[in-house]
């Protein structure tokens, strides 16, 4: 049975990340520049606010938290990922999204050492395997695209750091028993505000149209779904297995990037891409194992 519920999560991880493939593309196509990326994430947010309120409603979500729960649904919920989507669209502005979103996938090796130094989850040969597949397929990608784009890979893999925090979280903060669909829903609801009102400031408030506003809509289907199958994966499987298994999104970000923009890897790149690939299975058969014991 706790085998069986690792693999579902196991997928559902997969699904999710593949999903959040789609979105580099949905945010580059809304967004040139800093200012309209921003604007772009707070109509993002406040439609996935708006998906989930019917669900809460109907369902009479219990919104009553101690202080504890609220301080960690802003800071490790709110704060991270709105660092993460922020700092995602200004690597776009000076990398590939493809490039962009792989670095983004440093963040498995940090959700590894974070729960080792602070919670004690030991390490196996499959964990050690994976993290240092990732780790030379950053060094080779940064190898072989360029120092202009250094900078987009940097920011890139800063959002890396931000979004393992909000993985972890999950998991082991004050509000893992809180359901998912309600901390999403808080957690968008917070980045609707900081985006809108940092678009406001910036004076750069207007209502998306046409293409733009059909990047957004689509943007925030897939945030909603994708919200809430990772929510549930890392509930199943664990947020170390969750966040390798969802190396499976730069995959399909590489595949719309050269679907859209016709951006080609060099060989040095794909054999970079590659050991991402290897270091979901090798994660995914590590996790299977252990529990299977």
């Amino acid at each position: 049975m706790i085998q069986n519920k690792k693999l579902l999560g196991i997928l559902l991880g997969i699904l999710s990340a593949a999903l959040y493939g789609m979105l580099p593309l949905l945010i580059s196509v809304a967004s040139d520049d800093p200012q309209s990326g921003i604007l772009m994430l707070g109509w993002r947010s406040l439609l996935i606010t708006l998906f989930l309120i019917p669900g809460a409603v109907i369902q009479k979500t219990d919104l009553h938290f101690s202080r504890l729960q609220i301080r960690d649904l802003l800071i490790y919920g709110g704060f991270c990922l709105i660092m993460t989507d922020l700092l995602l669209v200004l690597s776009y502005l000076y990398t590939n999204i493809g490039l962009a979103t792989v670095c983004h996938f440093f963040y498995p090796v940090a959700v590894s050492l974070i729960m080792y130094f602070l919670f004690g989850e030991k390490f196996n040969r499959f964990t050690v395997t994976a993290a240092i597949l990732t780790i030379t397929a950053l060094i080779l990608l940064a190898y072989s695209s360029g120092i202009d784009s250094y900078r987009g890979m940097f920011i890139a893999w800063l959002s890396g750091i931000f979004w393992g925090s909000y993985v972890i979280a999950l998991e082991k903060s004050s509000y893992k028993a809180v359901p998912e669909r309600t901390v999403i829903l808080l957690t968008r609801f917070v980045s609707t505000i900081v985006f809108l009102g940092l678009a406001a400031l910036m004076g750069n408030f207007r209502i998306p149209a046409g293409s733009d506003l059909t990047a957004v809509f689509l943007g925030a289907v897939v945030c909603v779904f994708g919200d809430l199958l990772t929510a549930r994966a890392i509930r199943l499987a664990g947020s170390t297995t969750i966040a390798f298994v969802a190396l499976t999104e730069p995959v399909v970000a590489i595949l719309t990037d050269y679907m859209y923009y016709g951006t080609v890897p060099s060989f040095l790149q794909c054999i970079g891409y590659g050991m991402m690939l290897a270091s979901i299975i090798v994660i995914s058969i590590g996790r299977l194992q252990r529990h299977a014991e």
